[in-house]
This record gives structure tokens, sequence and C-alpha cells, in this order.
């Protein structure tokens, strides 16, 4: 048999790394500016190369069997070597550059993600930033299974492999309709929650196993009345005055204009979430990785400091 170096070409891990990204043929086939039959064909080669299949299709997308991510590590490990070769050898320092993939959770808000992306094509135009957006659970599970490079996560210590470093613990409100009544404290007791129908996610939601699990924590039955899955229809339910929600401070002034609903903190006992930033533990952070994670740290700081995340820094 040839050698391995005669028969792999960087173009192919090039290839298969940005597929393994997007979870899609299709997406990578657009940011590689290639056809897609083409693409596929250089992963089947891939693929045929190593003698095992490397990709398979599920209802969510497309993601790497074990040892597609042994194949995707590697690759991604020699392509960063091959990039800075010149710098290494003229023993300059490199600038960080390359493809990071960062996992942000959607109850962070939408303007989060647009600023990091600003902030990392002014400070770092050499890396290409991948985010991926998604419910907290999606995001620990990338980062469990190593399909980004870090990501911002509630509670870390529940996700496995993952080495973390906490930045701050947010707090968590009730949000109801205001439907005529007078105002409101700013906070509300823990139990007194108990007597609003409340429209949350399901249990596949990381915010709902918390409150659950505070709740049967202190003997306190939440009244669950209403089920759903995105948080534009459980906004849609509290500005009808079916229900109330439970949620934190990004999402509660994105999705409820100001004035329309009365929000007070929780209180005794507080609910409050740790938010960590983390990286898989087998993976340490690369240069660019290493850049950018600490831009979305430092955006994330000085949030809470001026109020547009409530909570305070650990």
């Amino acid at each position: 048999m040839a050698s391995l170096e005669s028969l792999v070409s960087l173009r192919q891990f090039r290839y298969f790394i940005c597929v393994v990204e997007q979870r899609s043929f299709t997406s990578a086939a657009a940011i590689l500016h290639v056809a897609q039959p083409s693409l596929s064909r250089q992963v089947a080669q891939l693929e045929e190369i190593v003698g095992e299949q490397l990709l398979i299709r599920t209802p969510t997308g497309i993601i790497p069997t074990e040892p597609g991510f042994k194949v995707y590590y590697l690759a991604r490990s020699l392509l960063e070597q091959v990039n800075g070769l010149v710098d290494e050898v003229r023993g300059t320092e490199r600038e960080p550059q390359g493809r990071v993939s960062v996992a942000l959770p959607a109850t962070g808000g939408t303007d989060l993600i647009s600023e990091v992306i600003k902030a990392c094509k002014s400070e770092i135009p050499q890396v290409s930033l991948h985010v991926q957006d998604g419910i907290s659970t999606l995001t620990g599970q990338m980062l469990g299974s190593g399909l980004v490079d870090f990501g911002v996560v509630p509670n870390a210590e529940d996700i496995h492999g993952i080495a973390s470093e906490p930045l701050f613990i947010e707090h968590l409100f009730i949000v109801r309709s205001k439907d005529g009544r007078q105002r409101q404290p700013s906070e509300i007791d823990f139990a007194s929650v108990t007597k609003f129908p409340l429209v949350m996610g399901p249990r596949s939601m990381h915010l709902r196993r918390y409150l659950e699990k505070a709740a049967a924590d202190h003997g306190i039955e939440l009244q669950i009345s209403y089920e759903q899955q995105t948080v534009g229809t459980i906004a849609g339910f509290v500005k009808a005055g079916l229900a109330a929600t439970i949620t934190n401070w990004p999402s509660l002034t994105e999705h409820f204009p100001v004035g329309t609903v009365w929000a007070q903190r929780i209180i005794n006992p507080e609910l409050n979430r740790v938010i960590s930033i983390a990286h898989p533990a087998e993976r340490p952070l690369g240069q660019a990785a290493r850049a950018a994670y600490n831009i979305v740290r430092r955006l994330l700081l000085e949030r809470v400091k001026d109020g547009r995340w409530r909570g305070k820094l650990c």
C-alpha cells in the first residue's frame, strides 16, 4: 500500500473539517465555493484511505463517528502547523489565524453573537470565526463531543469532558404580563412563584431541569401549564396573559418590550446559574482559539458590569 502522505491531501483535510463544523455538505460546499458532488467525492476518498466511516447523517445534521473525531482533531492540528510554518522558520510571532468554532447559547441574546463577530473581525482579522448558536443543551453537547473549540454554558459541572472557567452568576426572573395590575415589587420569593401558571421549554432544556430541581429541593411545586419549544412562542403566551415564564435578563430584554411586562428577580432562595466559558478537556486551545476565547470572555464580563446581563461576577 502507498504511504499515507502520497494519498491524502491538505485539501481533503480542509474539506472534511468544514463539513464537520457545518454539520452539512450543502453549507460546507457554499463556504468552500466548491460543487457539492466534488466535496462529497473528496470526503469519500478520505474515508476510503483511512478505511473507516468518518461521518454519519442524523436528524440534526452530519456528525463524525469516533474515527471521524480523531481525524478531525489531527487534521485541525496539522493545518494549524502548516499555516504557521513560515513564521516558525523565521522566528517571528505569528498573528492568530485559522478557523475557530465557538458555541454561544441563544439565552445570551442575538446581539451578543453580532458583537463577538464584529470584535473578532476587528482584533483578529486572520481568524475565520464560526459561531454555533442554539439552546444551552445543544451547546453542552457540542462541547462534550468536541465539535467546537469553546463555548459559553450554564452550570458547566454538569457536562463531562470539558475544562471550564466560571465567569459570573446570572440572576433569574419571573416575567408576567402587566394586564392592568398595580406596580409590583422588583423581587419575589420563590415560594410565591407557585401561584402563577408557567409556560416553559421542554425538559431537554437546562433551565427547565434546573428550575424543577430547585423546586423539589425546597419542597415547592411549580405550575407548568404549558410547554413550548421556541422562545418566541413562550413570549407570545406571556404577552397574551396566558402564563408567566422564568428567564434571564438578556432573554427578557430581547423578547419583551419595555413597559409590557412585570419582571421580578426570584429570591429566598435566589435562583442563579453559573455561566462559564469552556473547551473540550482533551483539546487545549490553539493560538487562534485562545485569542477568540479572550475576546468572548472580555465581552461577557463587560455585559455583567454594565447591566446588560444581570448577575454578579465570580
